[in-house]
């Protein structure tokens, strides 16, 4: 009998602090907007907002909240960012407004996500930090570890990028950053275009240590990996996808992020979590949550 009390009261305050970690959607009675509070009932966000996707009472098990705000008004700059869009942490506090990108909420690529702030763009990682401050014009989406920023664009409404999207940003003046902002090269080119041949002729070859190089020897040589590497080749590329060490164990992460990039493909599906000791391997989503290889694989079957 003692040894049961003395389990009970060791297991209630681990279990106390689960169901207060725990966070719900709640939403007025007439079910118009929403807002979140813990299992306690306590209010975490006011309900103002409105959620993507997402129904009264319904918990929440991602690392972020994203809700747009129904106080307005949001105003479009001259560079048409919108700000109505904002990014949560799960005790409630407002992080920044992601870029609106495609009808959504930019995705995030190698890890990172741009956000928008009195009219200039940044650049935000998956847990919240704002690796690059928002003082660009127009941030390309990263590539390889690096990012392309623009100083002096302009939003040209009638610069069709493709047949699905109508309009973009022009610009003559750029900088190559490196994912935590440092300036690599200033570039007076109105065509630039941020690939492999120009990553070639800009900056030094990728150099990884022997850890790193066996991680991405194993994580390259598993089946499932193997095999999308092998058939997901975008663009008519014959070389094989290049390999990129993005991010090591921190604070944040004890993970590796490794990914594998085709000639211009911001794909985000290379995307890969792995272990040092080469283990644990997940796949990175492109909403900065992850999965475990073996659902990923069984998703691309």
């Amino acid at each position: 009998m003692l040894r049961i009390l003395i389990f009970l009261f060791a297991t209630i305050p681990f279990t106390s602090l689960a169901q207060k970690d725990d966070l719900y959607f709640f939403c007025t009675p007439d079910s118009a907007v929403f807002g979140v509070r813990n299992a306690a009932g306590v209010v975490v966000i006011p309900a103002r907002y409105h959620a993507f996707g997402y129904e009264c009472g319904m918990k929440i098990t991602s690392r972020e909240i994203i809700l747009w705000d129904t106080a307005g008004p949001y105003p479009h700059d001259s560079l048409f960012f919108s700000y109505g869009v904002k990014v949560f942490n799960r005790q409630g506090k407002f992080l920044y407004s992601p870029y609106w990108f495609d009808n959504m909420p930019d995705y995030y690529v190698e890890g990172l996500r741009r956000f928008v702030e009195n009219g200039k763009m940044g650049m935000a990682d998956r847990f919240g930090n704002k690796i690059i401050p928002a003082k660009y014009n127009m941030l390309d989406p990263p590539y390889r570890g690096y990012i392309l920023a623009c100083l002096n664009c302009r939003y040209a409404l009638w610069t069709y990028i493709d047949e699905e999207h109508c309009c973009g940003y022009r610009g003559s003046e750029h900088v190559l950053l490196t994912r935590n902002g440092n300036i690599v090269k200033y570039i007076h080119d109105s065509d630039v275009w941020l690939n492999d041949s120009f990553l070639t002729t800009t900056v030094p070859p990728l150099v990884f240590t022997a850890t790193e190089k066996k991680l991405i020897q194993n994580l390259s040589s598993l089946r499932p990996v193997r095999e999308y590497l092998r058939t997901g080749k975008k663009h008519d590329s014959n070389a094989p996808p290049h390999p990129t060490v993005l991010e090591r164990p921190s604070q944040h992460s004890p993970y590796y992020l490794i990914a594998f990039k085709d000639r211009g493909s911001l794909d985000k599906e290379y995307e890969f979590l792995i272990s040092p000791d080469g283990k644990t391997i997940r796949h990175l989503l492109d909403d900065g949550e992850d999965e475990p290889l073996s659902k990923w694989w069984l998703m691309k079957r």
